[in-house]
């Protein structure tokens, strides 16, 4: 097969700080593969004329004139920025920068390249590039990647403490999806992501959202076939304040600077057991035809059936069905099952954690007093340090299993 073509995809807004070490971890890339980095910068039409928002426009200024006087050759830069080129006020923000980003390496390319979603804050060791490439070229029927990730930890401790929180509450997350064999255990970030061109076609590319259009990108893909979870090489976004989307890692660390953590929960493992279950009574449900033969929990979480009925008489299988049940009970409808669910719960996120690695993982007893005397407010930033690199430690290994047992279907 021809060699892949590499397309780097990355929104830029307010970044110019950032662009320097990021082109200059693009020129370190150690990649026998071509590629490109393609530049959306971007903001409203309006912002330019907003005092409150035009130091944004003049930095995104700066970012063109930077990016433009480059000599490197692999530099794409698209201008959502400049006077007459901004987003109009209803459809803007990372989501339709990324999109316009992937879209135009989707028109260059061909089915066997490879489109990266990027972030102009995030680190990428000089293997990155090479390791993720052949991660999926290893795999030739993956739809994509969810890269693992690591933030290093920022110069102050009230940002530390916020980036480890939010990082505990991803990575807990994460190890609960992947204990109930769930679709939809990857972490969803915009700058860890690769997948090959075809892919993204057949899933009708990135559906531009104001936030969150990573995370719904990696479900469209998890519906259409095999998401990849580990990779030899991670990315290391940055952990800061930021209020340009309305959620995710930058809003979080302000809301939990603050102490509101509510948005970000550390949900209790007994949720994720009642999703495992409607999972087997899905199965169940298929195999046990009749009203009088409806798993309880079936009646219990959800009012209306008809929708399970009507996915039944249009399955040819068991497997057919199953999948067509993960397609419906998506993501989103995991997590909106867990948030609503998860105001019962009375015990401290602390104890929930704590409770959870003990009971679950050997790995977590030489933490056994950190844990036991675990406060996310008051614990140091070495022991939340500790716990971070505890759960990513177990997840990594999560992955690595899966991904091994993986590739012998390939072989």
């Amino acid at each position: 097969m021809e060699m892949p073509n590499l397309f780097l995809c990355i929104p830029v807004m307010n970044e110019r700080g950032n662009l320097p070490s990021l082109i200059q971890s693009f020129q370190l890339q150690e990649t026998e593969y071509p590629f490109k980095a393609i530049f959306c910068v971007n903001q409203p039409e309006a912002w330019k004329d907003d005092p409150a928002k035009q130091h944004i426009f003049e930095d995104n200024q700066q970012s063109l004139n930077y990016l433009r006087n480059m000599d490197d050759d692999f530099i794409e830069v698209i201008d959502r920025s400049s006077s007459g080129n901004g987003w109009d006020e209803k459809n803007y923000g990372v989501g339709w920068a990324r999109k316009t980003a992937m879209d135009a390496a989707n028109e260059q390319a061909s089915e066997n390249d490879i489109i990266f979603s990027m972030d102009a804050d995030t680190f990428y060791p000089p293997n990155y590039l090479q390791e993720t490439a052949e991660n999926l070229l290893e795999h030739p029927s993956a739809m994509g990647i969810a890269i693992p990730y690591y933030h290093p930890l920022p110069g102050d401790e009230k940002a530390s403490r916020a980036i480890l929180r939010y990082e505990i509450y991803m990575r807990h997350y994460a190890l609960n999806m992947w204990r109930i064999d769930s679709p939809y255990k990857f972490s969803a970030l915009g700058s860890a992501i690769a997948l090959p061109v075809w892919a993204y076609r057949k899933v009708n590319g990135l559906t531009p959202k104001k936030a969150g259009e990573d995370f719904y990108f990696l479900q469209k893909l998890c519906k259409s076939g095999e998401l990849l979870h580990y990779n030899p090489a991670k990315a290391f976004p940055e952990g800061r304040y930021s209020d340009r989307v309305i959620f995710g890692t930058g809003p979080a660390m302000i809301k939990g600077a603050g102490g509101d953590w509510e948005s970000y929960p550390i949900y209790h493992p007994s949720l994720f057991d009642r999703i495992r279950a409607i999972y087997n009574a899905f199965e169940e449900y298929y195999r046990f035809p009749g009203d009088e033969n409806v798993p309880g929990i079936l009646k219990t979480e959800f009012d209306d059936l008809t929708w399970l009925d009507k996915l039944k008489r249009n399955s040819a299988s068991a497997e057919e069905f199953l999948k067509k049940c993960h397609i419906n009970f998506d993501g989103l409808r995991v997590l909106q099952y867990l948030k609503k669910h998860q105001k019962a719960i009375a015990e401290s996120p602390e104890h929930i954690l704590s409770e959870y690695l003990l009971n679950n993982y050997r790995e977590a007893k030489a933490y056994g007093q950190v844990l036991e005397n675990l406060s996310f407010a008051e614990s140091s930033i070495s022991d939340l340090n500790n716990i971070r690199n505890l759960l990513m430690k177990i997840e990594t290994k999560i992955q690595k299993d899966d991904h091994n047992f993986r590739a012998h279907s390939y072989r």
